[in-house]
């Protein structure tokens, strides 16, 4: 069976060396080169990224870059090579009450040998401001902004494209890190050598919401943590539910998360995002092991989820969950016999899975966090998000919710909704 990572690489030869900003190299100018050999670097000396500031020998140096390439920020330009152990893949978008706690949780990680790369997609507030004030005071921060707003997927397929880091770990702007997370993660991954590490996560209340609400997620996040996970194929472990669907709890070899992302749609996803690119990173990885530590903070109330009440624009961002299946099942029903029928079998399990997943979510929060009166509203934009047609959906619904059946019935308001559901309910 030919895995789909295995053969010639695609995205060339990894490179795993601190960001070029300048047309200088670094293996000629690099300090280990030009510094004194008497010349020893203070904690006073670094700057917030790990970094020397430019001490009294290098002042000649600064000058002569300075006249043959131009202006330049030099601690960026002779700073020793260093390998980046993890890249830090933040997006970001239109969240300045949250990104300074963000920055500063993988600013202050105890592992210095990371890069942190922001992609702002294209925020109307303060965000970019806030990053490109952090960027200046720690060095290992890259921005990139998209000139339209392109949502999560292809945000984090920027961020992880761009990435050099042996690892990349997700980090969501409105959350945070443990300090130590990065450490871990790159020890754990050194000693396992796998292509995917899974931790835990810690839920926070971030919205008033009932505390019900936070254990129903914390259990849900980190129940995973005592299951064994299957083997080849490994995306079976997401049509089994082994492991959680959140691209966050993972730390992804950087040449394994390079080859799924370039395989994803360039459509603008946002919801069922997470669930979509695991089934792509477990399709490209060959081993995949867990770590015990909680090092994901997860702030439950902030951002698009964890509201009580839903609008029907807030139902219209739940349906475009039904676009990330339609991709997925448009690639698995694509891949070449070589790849082997157990491995195709499993992707287009795990195609179906995700479709039930994403139903059913849909589902729990037409029915549980809808004003009556929205409803029968909600009902269409579900029904056309599937595009199945009115029978076709209800079809749908009678083979992956048939236990809430009754509910659905009840939801949707007029003699006729009922009529059309209860004859494929009770045919």
């Amino acid at each position: 069976m030919l895995l789909p990572h295995q053969g010639k690489s695609d995205h060339g030869e990894r490179q795993n060396e601190s960001v070029t900003v300048h047309p200088v190299s670094t293996e000629a100018y690099g300090a280990k080169a030009l510094r004194p050999k008497n010349a020893r670097l203070s904690k006073r000396s670094l700057d917030a990224g790990g970094f020397a500031r430019l001490p009294e020998w290098e002042a000649s140096l600064a000058r002569l870059l300075e006249k043959r390439y131009g202006k330049t920020d030099c601690r960026k330009v002779i700073r020793m090579k260093e390998p980046i152990k993890v890249s830090v893949l933040i997006p970001a978008y239109n969240v300045e009450r949250y990104i300074d706690q963000c920055l500063e949780s993988v600013m202050n990680q105890t592992l210095r040998e990371i890069e942190i790369i922001v992609v702002d997609d294209c925020s109307t507030d303060s965000t970019l401001a806030h990053i490109e004030a952090a960027a200046k005071k720690d060095s290992r921060i890259r921005v990139i902004r998209h000139e339209k707003n392109r949502k999560l997927l292809q945000s984090r397929k920027t961020a992880v494209l761009a990435s050099r880091g042996e690892y990349v770990m997700f980090l969501d702007s409105d959350d945070y890190l443990s300090l130590d997370a990065c450490r871990t993660v790159y020890e754990s991954a050194v000693k396992s050598g796998a292509d995917i590490l899974h931790f835990g996560t810690n839920v926070e209340n971030c919205g008033d919401l009932p505390q019900e609400y936070i254990q129903m997620r914390e259990t849900g996040s980190n129940l995973y943590q005592t299951l064994a996970f299957l083997g080849q194929p490994l995306v079976q472990n997401f049509t089994r539910e082994l492991l959680s669907s959140m691209v966050t709890q993972k730390a992804v070899r950087g040449e394994t998360a390079k080859r799924a992302y370039k395989k994803m749609t360039d459509l603008s996803l946002y919801a069922a995002e997470d669930e979509y690119a695991t089934c792509f990173l477990l399709m490209e990885s060959c081993s995949l092991d867990k770590i015990p530590d909680k090092l994901y903070h997860y702030c439950y109330g902030r951002g698009a989820f964890g509201h009580r009440v839903v609008t029907t624009q807030g139902i219209s961002f739940h349906c475009e969950g039904a676009a990330a299946y339609h991709e997925l099942e448009k690639y698995v029903s694509r891949l070449p016999p070589e790849y082997g029928e157990p491995f195709i079998a499993a992707a287009k399990d795990a195609a179906k899975k995700l479709r039930k997943n994403i139903l059913n979510n849909q589902l729990a929060i037409w029915l549980n966090h809808m004003k009556p009166e929205d409803q029968p509203n909600g009902y269409l934009m579900m029904e056309q998000a599937w595009k199945l047609g009115g029978s076709g959906f209800v079809g749908l619904l009678a083979q992956n919710a048939w236990g809430k059946h009754t509910k659905i019935v009840e939801a949707i308001s007029g003699a006729d909704w009922k009529a059309i559901c209860q004859g494929f309910f009770y045919p």
